[in-house]
């Protein structure tokens, strides 16, 4: 097993970079993911052939195989390779638990979270992002209080997740005003845009001004609140002091 990929047999810790980098978008774009024929071929052999015996460590193979079938919403098959592994990363869980949510089956995917040797934030905001897809706010809301540790990733699934509900969301930013959270640009801009889209224009402002480090998508963020709401000479005005303040390249 290569050591640069700091992985642990039965549960393997990898750096949160690392996870974004195996688990997120575009990754594990093999031709044989693409191929489900032959994933399926694969794993109707009960003893799965050579790759079994050539494979038994080499976590990417797998990973790879659980990954082709979560892609096809095969979850059952996925489920067959991911109990046959003899060694398992975070990529293994991760990919696992993201299938089921995609399938709506957010069950399933807290049973995996709740079996896994070791969780970090990691773990947590993938849990956390699965009941946000799923539509299901009071888990979601569960699972973020149980958080032993709440990153940027964590507030922003959160804000996302009220952005139709005032009151709810309303809260969530007392919260962050009470324990003197720190409101970084990323947090600040889902706070603008969770107002404005509930339609309190007054407040997404409020917010928006006291976002220190604003970027182009902070100030895209209130313009377009503002546009939505029928503000239009608001909007044209922040757009003009935008242009004074933010380097907007010429495209």
């Amino acid at each position: 097993m290569r050591s640069k990929e700091r992985m642990e047999c039965l549960g393997g810790v990898m750096s949160e970079d690392e996870v974004y980098m195996e688990s997120g978008p575009g990754a594990h774009e093999s031709d044989s993911s693409k191929d489900l024929g032959f994933f399926k071929r694969t794993t109707k052999d009960t003893s799965f052939g050579g790759f079994e015996m050539c494979c038994v460590e080499d976590v990417v193979c797998w990973n790879a195989m659980i990954d082709g079938y979560v892609k096809y919403s095969e979850m059952e098959l996925a489920k067959l390779v991911f109990e046959r592994m003899v060694c398992r990363d975070v990529v293994s869980w991760n990919t696992m638990i993201n299938g089921y949510t995609l399938v709506g089956s957010i069950k399933q995917a807290k049973r995996l979270f709740n079996e896994m040797p070791e969780r970090n934030v990691v773990y947590w905001n993938f849990m956390l992002a699965g009941y946000v897809k799923c539509g299901d706010v009071e888990g979601a809301h569960g699972i973020f209080y149980k958080m032993p540790r709440r990153g940027v990733v964590s507030w922003n699934a959160m804000l996302a997740c009220y952005a139709c509900a005032l009151d709810q969301g309303a809260s969530l930013h007392a919260y962050i005003s009470e324990h003197k959270i720190g409101l970084t640009t990323i947090v600040g801009m889902a706070l603008v845009d969770m107002y404005a889209r509930c339609g309190s224009i007054s407040l997404a402002t409020e917010v928006f001004y006291s976002i220190e480090l604003k970027d182009v998508l902070t100030w895209n963020t209130i313009i377009i609140g503002m546009a939505m709401h029928g503000h239009l000479c608001e909007a044209l005005r922040l757009f003009k002091e935008m242009q004074e303040v933010v380097y907007v390249p010429m495209t």
